[in-house]
């Protein structure tokens, strides 16, 4: 997450897409928003955003 901070902290344009599958159990999705709640004000919605998809571990886009 520090290296993730000062990306977002260097580059004023920088977006990040989080994906994740809502019936994932592997790497459950909630855990990736716990996370992202903890990010800086400057680096919040909508330059960051988690997305869930229907479907599991394995995301095919």
């Amino acid at each position: 997450m520090s290296e993730l901070r000062e990306i977002l902290a260097t580059d004023a344009k920088m977006t990040i897409l989080v994906g994740h599958g809502l019936f994932d159990l592997a790497t459950p999705y909630f855990g990736s928003q716990i996370v992202l709640d903890q990010l800086p004000a400057f680096a919040s919605a909508p330059r960051v955003k988690l997305a869930v998809y229907p479907g599991g571990h394995v995301l095919l886009a």
